[in-house]
């Protein structure tokens, strides 16, 4: 029997995007206060008004400026900016269909994106100017097709030409046919095992999951200030990456719609997530667990006031207990509890989240491990191999029916037809389980559990041992063949905080820790940096490729 979500069952309303975020009436915040702010430069903000003015003026700007029509798709290139949201809101306002592209891509990776995606229109910034230039003269892009979000150069325009032309309204979704086979956005998967794929997103996939996720952690937290008028608004600050759903919903959406007060960090590093929310009093931070391990270990944190934190949120990949707990113990020393981090699983074929916490819950029977129960709308299966169904507790793949579970990949049936079935499951390709409380559990990705002597082994059980030595900075760990004859080794990429750590220690801490089949027969390799995408996942596949060329070597123990 397929696993139904424990939570109130909510109605999804039949309206586009714009109408959920901008126009519909059963939300209500001021909208002439801040909204969105610059964490840099708080003298620029926009509020909603004037966001929902942006977006009207670039709807018809791009229509007119560049002959966006209905369908068209337009590409943003930039990192996180103030005018994001804008360029997002706008691109849908003319008809078109928003995707967004990793500012850190090279020219081989955008290329992909914007002959997959076929974008007319690109967004771009002074960083990801040079490649985008390069890819646009490849493809026949003209130049009068590129705007910069961060202001017209040479002759180049920016957004302010397309804020010359009156605000047109857009064109309203009310009928569920409507809603259901219009595209809204294509959401690029990170492509960890190959070519990232457009996820396609329709307004009822995304209305849908934004009004799944404010019904669990919106409405609680606004009954409760309602009892308690001391407790604080909630102040996001917003630096996951807004191309990424992650940011995408995190922040854009689900505070458009929502009202929080939203720093947008424009310029990402450590230290300046860390000066945003001492300055801003950030409540409210989403996170991806290389930012965990941060916040654990790095000396920087001692330096700064955080004590205004109360949720962080961390997805992307599975968060071992003891990181999340650490991280607790930093920003609450004294155990108050004022601070707790909880666990959200999702992913862009589900348009963002499918399981999570309620505000402010988290997991106290497990340390922090499970990812929470499904959101209202949701039902599970989990299957085995055969796709059976598995006994509760048991691990599986997980596969998922919603409302806002992804129309396909975008020209790409084949694809498609492999993740969604007949009726309507998406096969999500993480194996995981669920215990007695409905609680979920993420154990890794189906292609990247490693086959150890006919157990399975999850590569994020190893990483978040490895992460407790006090000699690992960060650390990834990947299966190699075992021998002709089939199974794999483990085998762990550590970035070290002590240059006397050893391998022969590395090995020792994991066979202290873990069963002996969990062993590093794989070997040891110390390097500089964990290869890992922007929204924090490893990207093991470029791990195994180096493993493959010196493998012929014969088998490593450890490498310097």
């Amino acid at each position: 029997m397929p696993i139904q979500s424990p939570r109130p069952r909510i109605n999804f309303p039949t309206i586009d995007l714009l109408t959920w975020v901008f126009d519909d009436e059963t939300y209500q915040y001021d909208r002439s206060k801040p909204l969105f702010v610059s964490a840099a430069n708080p003298k620029k903000f926009l509020t909603a008004n004037g966001l929902r003015e942006l977006t009207l003026n670039i709807g018809h700007g791009l229509q007119e400026l560049a002959g966006v029509k209905a369908g068209d798709v337009v590409l943003c290139a930039s990192p996180n900016h103030l005018l994001y949201p804008a360029v997002v809101y706008g691109t849908i306002a003319a008809g078109a269909i928003f995707t967004g592209a990793n500012p850190t891509n090279g020219e081989y990776e955008l290329l992909h994106q914007l002959r997959d995606s076929g974008a007319k229109v690109i967004f771009a910034s002074s960083a990801t100017l040079q490649v985008v230039l390069a890819c646009a003269t490849k493809l026949s892009i003209p130049k009068e097709h590129i705007f910069l979000i961060d202001g017209s150069r040479g002759d180049l325009r920016g957004i302010a030409d397309l804020l010359d032309f009156e605000g047109r309204d857009w064109r309203k979704l009310t009928k569920f046919r409507e809603v259901t086979t219009t595209t809204a956005a294509l959401a690029y998967s990170s492509g960890t095992t190959g070519l990232s794929k457009g996820c396609e997103l329709t307004h009822w996939n995304m209305v849908s999951e934004s009004a799944s996720f404010i019904s669990v952690r919106d409405k609680p937290h606004l009954e409760r200030r309602k009892r308690d008028k001391s407790h604080p608004p909630r102040v996001y600050l917003a630096f996951l990456p807004f191309f990424h759903v992650a940011g995408m919903f995190g922040a854009v959406i689900n505070n458009t719609r929502s009202g929080h007060l939203t720093h947008i960090v424009e310029n990402f590093t450590f230290p300046t997530i860390l000066d945003a929310i001492q300055r801003n009093r950030v409540t409210d931070i989403h996170i991806v667990p290389p930012i965990a391990v941060l916040l654990a270990k790095s000396p920087l944190v001692k330096n700064h006031d955080l004590t205004s934190l109360r949720c962080i949120g961390s997805a992307a990949a599975p968060l071992g207990s003891e990181v999340a707990l650490a991280v607790e113990r930093v920003l609450d020393p004294d155990g108050s509890g004022k601070v707790r981090v909880s666990q959200a699983w999702g992913l862009s074929e589900a348009a963002c989240v499918a399981t999570l916490f309620d505000y402010d819950d988290w997991d106290e029977e497990t340390g922090r491990l499970a990812v929470g129960q499904l959101m209202p709308g949701v039902e599970a299966m989990i299957v085995d191999e055969d796709e059976k169904e598995v006994q509760q507790g048991e691990p599986g793949e997980i596969w998922l029916r919603a409302p806002f579970v992804f129309k396909g990949y975008w020209k790409n049936e084949k694809a498609t037809r492999d993740t969604i079935t007949p009726d309507g499951w998406l096969k999500t390709g993480d194996i995981g389980r669920m215990d007695h409380r409905g609680m979920f559990f993420i154990m890794d990705r189906k292609k990247e559990m490693i086959k150890v002597k006919g157990f399975q082994v999850a590569p994020a059980e190893l990483e978040a041992t490895l992460l407790l030595n006090p000699g690992v900075a960060d650390a990834a760990v990947i299966g190699v063949p075992r021998d002709r004859y089939g199974g794999e080794h483990p085998r762990a990429y550590v970035v070290r905080s002590s240059p006397n750590v050893t391998a022969a220690s590395i090995e020792a801490w994991v066979a202290e820790h873990l069963a002996s089949y969990k062993r590093l027969t794989g070997g040891v390799e110390f390097v500089d940096v964990i290869p890992k995408s922007a929204s924090g996942k490893i990207l093991r596949k470029i791990l195994r490729d180096q493993a493959a060329k010196v493998l012929s070597d014969g088998p490593i123990v450890a490498r310097l």
